[in-house]
């Protein structure tokens, strides 16, 4: 049986035919997407945070910072929120990091190589100098951030007051004079917690608001 027309076929068997006309239609279509597909070089992109500044982040790492009231513990509670910070920046910004007790532990140099300095942050460990100097760990990240020429800002993530090193005091004035911003994150239980009385002056934000 010869049907004379696809309308006619489409209503004998239920279903939609195409022309040859349109298949060849389709084609050129087909065809021309990828002709013009192949001349733009389309690239996946990834949004990330462009913040402006620079940073780096101090992470204490004194023997309180194994306590269990953050679980794990605080300083991987610490490391965890330092990941998910350096998760959220762009690949052209700058970043580095230390980590401190009595006196500073380890430190990396400010790069823009962010999955570097995550792997770095992840190895952090108690440190093996007894006390908790604040104050050398904000000095020395001034000091981290001076070839930058973006805005500086300190993350710095300590549970306790400074009891060792340099003043706290001298070393705010000395990044301040030097244009750097101080944002600190208080980490574990507040009660009875002097630290935030008693950290010269210091604020706690919440570490994505450290901008």
């Amino acid at each position: 049986m010869k049907f004379g027309n696809y309308e006619t076929l489409e209503k004998v068997a239920g279903k939609s035919f195409l022309s040859s006309n349109k298949i060849m239609l389709l084609l050129k279509m087909a065809a021309i997407t990828s002709l013009i597909l192949g001349i733009s070089s389309p690239v996946l992109q990834y949004k990330a945070q462009a913040t402006g500044s620079d940073y780096v982040i101090a992470v204490d790492t004194s023997s309180s910072m194994l306590a269990t009231d953050l679980e794990p513990t605080r300083l991987e509670a610490a490391k965890s929120a330092s990941s998910t910070f350096t998760s959220q920046l762009s690949n052209q910004t700058e970043i580095g990091s230390l980590s401190f007790s009595g006196r500073i532990n380890n430190q990396t140099q400010v790069k823009a190589d962010v999955q570097e300095v995550k792997e770095f942050i992840s190895n952090y460990d108690v440190g093996t100098y007894a006390g908790t100097a604040i104050g050398d760990a904000i000095y020395t990240s001034t000091n981290m951030l001076m070839n930058t020429d973006e805005n500086r800002t300190l993350i710095l993530i300590t549970d306790g007051i400074s009891n060792t090193g340099r003043s706290v005091n001298e070393s705010i004035q000395y990044a301040r004079d030097r244009q750097v911003k101080i944002n600190t994150i208080g980490i574990g239980e507040s009660k009875g917690n002097e630290q935030r009385a008693n950290s010269s002056e210091i604020k706690y934000p919440n570490l994505n608001s450290s901008r």
